[in-house]
């Protein structure tokens, strides 16, 4: 800002001088203001391009959602039937679907109310029961080779039965071996 005016100290300066350095210090003032006056115009033009980019930005912006929604209706009438045909695949799968659990949560209840029933089934207090229902489904009820044990035993006991061993073949020669390989090859 230039000189700052000193008080002086007697009447040394003039009225002239004084003048002088008055005008000097109002031109320094209105320069700085000018200055000051274009930073502030800068800063506006700064604010109202920025005000400007904005609104640019959100007209952008309305028109790709009108043309997303342009192109959804598009879509949407294009692809109806499609759209149908999916949608009914979805709902019978569902439909599957959801039979599908309500039959499995229904075999799961069965399981468990026939588990919880043997559960419940009182056991004697000695293991010959159990050990007689064992032997009974090994000798009886399960088949080897058409008879069960029991039988095969019974058989086997009156000699009806008749049980072979392993028949057992003597080596072959050296000429039947040329002529199996022979044959084979």
């Amino acid at each position: 800002m230039g000189q700052i005016l000193q008080k002086p100290t007697g009447r040394s300066r003039t009225m002239g001088e004084i003048q002088a350095l008055l005008d000097q210090q109002s031109s320094e003032d209105a320069f700085q203001e000018a200055k000051d006056q274009e930073e502030l115009d800068v800063a506006a033009n700064v604010s109202s391009s920025s005000n400007q980019l904005k609104q640019n930005l959100k007209e952008q912006e309305k028109q790709s959602v009108e043309q997303e929604k342009k192109d959804k209706e598009q879509k949407k009438g294009l692809a109806t039937l499609p759209n149908r045909a999916v949608q009914t695949a979805l709902d019978v799968t569902a439909e599957k679907k959801d039979q599908f659990v309500h039959t499995y949560n229904q075999v799961a209840d069965f399981i468990k109310s026939g588990w919880e029933t043997l559960g419940n089934v009182a056991t004697p207090g000695s293991i010959f029961l159990p050990v007689v229902i064992l032997l009974l489904f090994f000798f009886v009820i399960f088949p080897v080779n058409g008879h069960s044990r029991f039988e095969w035993w019974f058989m086997a006991m009156t000699g009806q039965a008749e049980i072979t061993g392993v028949v057992v073949q003597e080596p072959l020669t050296e000429q039947q071996t040329f002529n199996y390989l022979n044959t084979v090859l």
